[in-house]
């Protein structure tokens, strides 16, 4: 190990962390709506009841993602990418609390959105160059049935909340401590859900989706579904969170130890 943390592989390394994060940010901000796009596949959630938009998780990472480089920066003694990236990291905040919290849920939720067309010329340019599977992805939900109602065939109005709690929603912002700190208690009521059994409170584990909402576990003929089944990564993603709000925010009475039974 060296002794400084000027040297070694985290120097060596942060123009690159650097650039692949403008690299997201070139290929999946949403300029007029202010907020990070990504599919529901790409996330890794296949035919989530959300579907595609700026969802709480890969905006959740961005402030996790540029709460490392402000730290990596400064420990490179670097105050104007210190200062730049913390910035960043307070704007994937707000993106959070002020367009991706819906008061009425009481819950972090998708924020519908078109697919940003630097997007699709992203993939077209992998294509062209041969390494398509790098991007591969897809958008919507190809495997659902047509003439569908829910999720709705055309997907959710874009611009609009999707009105729907999943449990990447609790999860990723508690799990990259993006959730703001000034209003704890109201956001940390969404852990209710956690156990309750119409939400996403269920014998072998937290559902993925709400066990209340029309959508739930809705018929399609993918082998990979987040609109129900519980799935051990985004478990596992609870508990964290859950860890990051008992020991890094104040006590809240809507959750605690009692939750990871």
């Amino acid at each position: 190990l060296h002794a400084s943390p000027r040297v070694g592989v985290v120097a060596e390394l942060f123009r690159e962390l650097d650039e692949h994060y403008h690299d997201w940010i070139r290929t999946h901000y949403v300029p007029r709506a202010g907020c990070m796009f990504t599919s529901c596949h790409a996330d890794g959630e296949e035919n989530s009841v959300g579907l595609d938009g700026c969802r709480p998780t890969i905006n959740a990472a961005m402030h996790g993602e540029a709460t490392a480089l402000a730290h990596v920066a400064k420990s490179l003694r670097n105050a104007s990418e210190a200062s730049f990236f913390a910035a960043e990291a307070a704007r994937f905040r707000d993106v959070l609390a002020r367009q991706l919290w819906d008061d009425d849920l009481g819950f972090f939720v998708t924020l519908a959105q078109a697919v940003p067309p630097q997007l699709h010329a992203h993939i077209r340019d992998y294509q062209k160059r041969g390494r398509g599977r790098e991007v591969q992805t897809y958008f919507g939900c190809l495997a659902c049935e047509r003439g569908r109602k829910c999720p709705p065939e055309r997907g959710w109005p874009n611009g609009k909340r999707v009105p729907v709690r999943e449990l990447a929603g609790l999860t990723s912002p508690w799990y990259f401590n993006a959730v703001p700190r000034d209003d704890v208690a109201r956001y940390a009521e969404a852990w209710r859900q956690l156990r309750d059994p119409r939400g996403f409170g269920a014998r072998w584990g937290p559902t993925t989706t709400e066990r209340r909402h029309e959508c739930f576990n809705f018929t399609n003929r993918a082998q990979c579904n987040w609109n129900g089944p519980v799935w051990p990564y985004e478990t596992s993603k609870a508990g964290t969170g859950l860890i990051n709000l008992l020991q890094t925010y104040p006590a809240q009475a809507s959750a605690g130890r009692v939750d990871f039974d």
